[in-house]
Formats: C-alpha cells, sequence, structure tokens
C-alpha cells in the first residue's frame, strides 16, 4: 500500500482582474509556485490569456445564467464582475464618478433584483475557481492555510467585507478549517512579485543609504494603481512603504479608452444618423473588440482613422469612422487621472529630496507607446528620475500572474511584529507648528526631523514637548533607525506614520513609550504627562495600551488590529484633549514651588529629561514611575 505524501501548507494568491481571475498558490516551506489553471476554457478570445477564468456576467434582465464562464452570449450585455463590487459595497458616487463604465449602475445600485444577480454572479465564478483550486491542492498535496485578495487602492473596508464574504463562502470546498483572508493591493502585490524575483536587476549598484526609492505603477485596464517604497539591497524583507506617499488609485486605463470610443461611435449612428437601435449588444462588443486589436497603432503622431463596418438591425449598412483627433481625444480622457496622480507622486518625491528615484511600469495600458513616451517625459524629463523600468525589461515569465503571484508571497512574509522591532525600527514625534490658530493649511509643515521616543533596546524615555496649544503631533517610525553621532533625530524622509496625537492643549507635555508581549502579540504602552503652566510640575495624565500588528502588504507595522477599523482607536487617543481643565485640575493636585522659567518651544530639547535605557531582554522590564521633571 503507497504512502500518501504530507500535505505541505500553501497561501492562495487571487487577482481579480476587470477581464479575467488569475490564481497562483505560493508555498513557503519549499518555495514551490503552483498555477492555478482554468482546464474548462471554451472559445477564447484576444483580451484572455490561456488559463485565466473569464469574470464577464450578464446580470442585466430577469432571465439566464448570471456567469456563462467562458462561453460568452454576444445577444446579451456584459459586464465585469470585478464592477460588482462598486454596487454591493455601495460606493461612493465620488469613486463612481472615476469609472464611466458604471454609469449603468449608478442610478440602480440599490436595485434588489441587480445586487441579487451581481452576487449570484461573483458566487457562480469563485465556485467554479475553487472547484479548480481543490483539484490542484489533491493533486500537489497542498493544503490552504492563507488567501491573499489583491484589491484596487481606493477599495474601502466594505468592499474587503463584501470581498470576504464571496471568498468565506466559496473556499468552504477547498479546506474545512478556518482559512484566514487577506487584503493587499494590487500595487503592494506587484512591489512583493519584482522585489522577491527580480531585485538584482534593479539595484545594481546599491548606494550607501542601504536601500533604494521605488515608485510602482500599474497601468490596467480598470485602473491605476501606485505606490512608493523603500527597498532594501540585501533582503526582500526589507519591503518598506512610505505612507506619507500613500498608496495612490485613480480610475481610468484601456478598456475607458475603449468605453469611450464606443460612446462616440454610438453617439455617431443614434444622434448623428438618426438610426436610434440600429446596434446591437454584439455589434458593440465586436467594435470593441476590433479597437482592442487596433488600439496599439492609435494616438500616435502617425495615428489613422478608426473604422468599423456591419450590418444594422435596421438592414441598413453601419459604416462607423472615428477621426485620429477624436480617438486620441478618447485616450487623453481616459488617461487623465492616472498621469495626474504620477505627477503627483513625482513632485512629492521631488519636495522629500529624493534624488533620481527609481520608477517601475507595468500593466496592459503601460504597453501602449503613447502612454510611455508621456510617463518618458514626466519622470526622465521633468523630474529627473532614473529611465523607467518596464516589465519587458525584467525578463520576467508568466507576467500575466505576476499580481496574483505577488499576493501570495506578501501574506507568506514570516516575519513578526517582534522580528520588525529587532531589526532596528524607532519611534518618534514629529511637530507640525502653527504660530496662530487661523494660520492657513498652506503654511503648515510638518517637521522634517522628530525626536527620537523609543526602540526596542531604549525604552521608557521621557521626552518633554512644549506646545502653544495650536500646535499638532504625531508619532512615526523608522523601520532602520541608524542614528548620527550624538544626534538621534528621526529624518521624515524614512519615515511613516504610526498614531496621531492630535492637538494637544498648551503647556508642557512629556510622552513615554515602552513594548510588551512578544511575536505577533505586542503592544504599545504610551504615557503622557501634563505641565500646564510653568508653575506646575508635570502631573500624570494617561496610559494607553495600543495593539500592534503587521500590515503584510506593505511590510510595516501598524496601531489597531488586522481588518479592523482603527478610527475609534486612534479617536481616543486625542478624546481627552478636548477637556483640557480636567487635565489642569489634576495637575494642580501636584503644585509646589514655581520652577525657573522654560526656555523657548523650539529649544525644547535642551530642557529635556536625560534619557533613560532598558537593554532588551527575554521579558521586558519597565519603569514603573518616572521623578517629577526637574528645575531648569
Amino acid at each position: 500500500m503507497s504512502r500518501k505524501l504530507p500535505l505541505e501548507e500553501g497561501a492562495l494568491g487571487i487577482d481579480l482582474g476587470s477581464t479575467s481571475l488569475r490564481g497562483r498558490i505560493f508555498c513557503p516551506r519549499t518555495g514551490k509556485v503552483i498555477p492555478i489553471q482554468n482546464n474548462h476554457a471554451g472559445a477564447r478570445n484576444n483580451r484572455l490569456t490561456v488559463g485565466d477564468f473569464s469574470v464577464a456576467a450578464y446580470p442585466f434582465g430577469r432571465s439566464g445564467k448570471v456567469y456563462l464562464g467562458d462561453d460568452p452570449d454576444p445577444e446579451r450585455e456584459s459586464v465585469s464582475l470585478k464592477y460588482a463590487f462598486y454596487v454591493l459595497a455601495n460606493a461612493s458616487d465620488e469613486l463612481l464618478e472615476q469609472y464611466q463604465l458604471l454609469d449603468k449602475f449608478r442610478s440602480r445600485k440599490h436595485d434588489p433584483v441587480l445586487r441579487k444577480m451581481l452576487q449570484e454572479g461573483l458566487e457562480q465564478l469563485f465556485s467554479r475557481f475553487f472547484g479548480r483550486v481543490k483539484d490542484v491542492c489533491k493533486t500537489r498535496r497542498v493544503l490552504i492555510t492563507k488567501v491573499a485578495l489583491s484589491i484596487p487602492s481606493q477599495w474601502t473596508l466594505e468592499f474587503e467585507d463584501a470581498y470576504r464574504d464571496v471568498i468565506a463562502r466559496a473556499a468552504r470546498v477547498v479546506n474545512t478549517s478556518a482559512i484566514e483572508i487577506f487584503f493587499v493591493t494590487e500595487t503592494q502585490a506587484l512591489a512583493h512579485f519584482i522585489c522577491c524575483n527580480y531585485l538584482d536587476i534593479l539595484i545594481l549598484h546599491p548606494n550607501r543609504a542601504g536601500f533604494e526609492v521605488f515608485l510602482f505603477l500599474d497601468f490596467g485596464g480598470h485602473n491605476m494603481n501606485s505606490c512608493i517604497y523603500h527597498v532594501g539591497v540585501n533582503t526582500f524583507c526589507n519591503l518598506l512603504a512610505n505612507p506619507e506617499v500613500r498608496l495612490i488609485g485613480a480610475g481610468g486605463g484601456s478598456e475607458l479608452w475603449e468605453y469611450n470610443v464606443l460612446e462616440k461611435a454610438t453617439e455617431f449612428i443614434e444622434k448623428h444618423q438618426r438610426r436610434p437601435g440600429a446596434m446591437s449588444n454584439e455589434h458593440k462588443q465586436r467594435l470593441r473588440d476590433n479597437f482592442d486589436r487596433e488600439k496599439g497603432l492609435h494616438a500616435l503622431e502617425e495615428s489613422k482613422k478608426f473604422r468599423f463596418e456591419a450590418e444594422g438591425l435596421d438592414g441598413k449598412l453601419l459604416t462607423i469612422t472615428l477621426g485620429p483627433e477624436m480617438v486620441t481625444s478618447c485616450f487623453n480622457e481616459a488617461l487623465k487621472r492616472p498621469l495626474e496622480k504620477v505627477e503627483e507622486q513625482l513632485q512629492q518625491l521631488a519636495e522629500m529630496g529624493v534624488e533620481k528615484p527609481q520608477v517601475v511600469v507595468t500593466g496592459g495600458t503601460a504597453r501602449h507607446r503613447g502612454l510611455r513616451a508621456r510617463l518618458i517625459e514626466l519622470c526622465s524629463e521633468k523630474y529627473h528620475t532614473h529611465p523607467p523600468v518596464w516589465e519587458e525589461d525584467l525578463e520576467a515569465d508568466e507576467y500575466t500572474v505576476k499580481v496574483a503571484q505577488g499576493a501570495a508571497y506578501a501574506v507568506s512574509n514570516p516575519l513578526t511584529v517582534e522580528q520588525f522591532m529587532d531589526r532596528g525600527a524607532a519611534f518618534g514625534i514629529q511637530r507640525l507648528r502653527r504660530w496662530a490658530r487661523r494660520s492657513s493649511s498652506s503654511e503648515e509643515k510638518w517637521d522634517n526631523t522628530a525626536e527620537f521616543l523609543m526602540s526596542k533596546d531604549r525604552q521608557a524615555t521621557r521626552i518633554k514637548i512644549g506646545v502653544n496649544g495650536s500646535d499638532k503631533l504625531k508619532i512615526i517610525c523608522d523601520p532602520y533607525f541608524s542614528p548620527v553621532g550624538d544626534n538621534d533625530d528621526l529624518h521624515y524622509f524614512n519615515c511613516y506614520d504610526i498614531l496621531p496625537l492630535g492637538q494637544p492643549t498648551q503647556g508642557d507635555w512629556y510622552y513615554s513609550m515602552t513594548l510588551d508581549g512578544s511575536g505577533d502579540n505586542m503592544f504599545l504602552i504610551l504615557k503622557r504627562w501634563l505641565r500646564p503652566h510653568k508653575k506646575h510640575k508635570a502631573a500624570f495624565f494617561d496610559e494607553i495600551r495600543i495593539p500592534l500588528f503587521l500590515e503584510k502588504g506593505a511590510n510595516c507595522v501598524q496601531v489597531g488590529c488586522e481588518d479592523a477599523d482603527p478610527s475609534e482607536l486612534l479617536a481616543s487617543v486625542v478624546a481627552r484633549y478636548r477637556s483640557p481643565t480636567t487635565a489642569k485640575r489634576k495637575a494642580s493636585q501636584f503644585d509646589t514651588e514655581a520652577t525657573s522659567t522654560d526656555g523657548p518651544i523650539q529649544g525644547h530639547q535642551n530642557d529635556m529629561m536625560e534619557f533613560q535605557y532598558i537593554r532588551p531582554s527575554a521579558s521586558f522590564q519597565y519603569i514603573a514611575s518616572i521623578a517629577d521633571e526637574p528645575s531648569n
């Protein structure tokens, strides 16, 4: 009797695109990557790669199956099931405005019949997909323990809830035990894929800083996603997002270009030729397919006309001709928002003082020569970055599955919160100085440096920051803190935001922070004291216990709990500032003789308490109390 091989744990990455669904399994113990191939392919078209699952659905009308797999129905109007989540998640009108393709949904997004049909379509799609996953796992002896779902940057928690519900039901056929579900933005997944496989191509000559700054741009048919990463040169685990230039997404791409062209063609037939109803759903789909095959020749200096002919439903010949100016105008409109977002991020990098960042550009829309010319003009000529790296420069195999595979990589990272701190992460307090309550936002800028607050081997340090009642404070994190000489300041260019401290009431505030726990079960213990007046001594204000988790997509520690909205936690940190008299009454209980006058706010470091250090140990030891502030 043959013995069965033991099951190997694996993470399943899923990329739901606007045209197709792709999946990859990554087994971290052996490094195996296992494809999930669609083995029921029907009639293929130029939009689908072999092995992909079509996401076209037919939710309009009260009869007929919503999801037909790879056998399209040319007589029915189709829509991508990716767009179903904009209805099921009750997307805001502001978000829907980015996607003209969703205009047909906008007035019906609360229609229970449409919502039911879209829900059925998603369930049918993922039922087929996970049926295939089950077969692959049985053959390859894999146990799925994690599912990583790539999503656009603009998707909110409501989108995640709707998506999670669909996956949780469909995944039951794969594993009877619980499967963890994670979300990774599409560009984060892309960055993990590239940095795990092609870092040696991207970083040929490491700089002295120990990391390179990368701007990743992914131009899909549905939208453009981007993010900025600090990438270490020695290990993939050094991948860290800089949320100062947060994850950015914008609706627009080749699908919107096609849609704009179709709208112009329909307008020409129905309004100019006065032939309403002459174009069927099949005509419209054929026109889009024809344009999809030809679009690489349009929106260029040497562009020609786009022409489409067919017999109309009214028995007359449909002859549609769109000039190069009109087609280029449709292209410009489709890419306007994404290109604006790209320039915003390049501008922010320039303001942060980043010299010659690396720009990596991927996605189907980015293969168009017209878009590439504009990106070269923006990146190399206007903002003086390194020349953009295109996906073919990486010589990647099976590049269409990069997002699914990268998502699986991201959630397979064994890094814990404790290991993140062990690598040298440090926290500091950064200030936004406001000299008058009515100062305009254009006059407000955060300091470029933050005062050191805590690292794992330097805990319970109490620092003093004097504020005027209008200043704002926040805690930031430097993942690889490296002090220069006696200067312990954190430079914001190397940091990301952790915790807003709001707008403290006027006076001298003292902050101390320690760590508690181990592994992924760790907390920050933040203590605050307030000295509201120079005649008072510092009085204990409060102590807050803040949970930490590792955001897998960014490889960054964040506050709160994974998959939970942190707004309530963040609000609790600043809630007591609204009652400054409470703190002052508490402080008055400890009033003693007046101390000498403090120095100016800018010179608060000269009036700061001496740092106290705690060396790391298996069980942390914390200072229970801190002595009253010494006089100057």
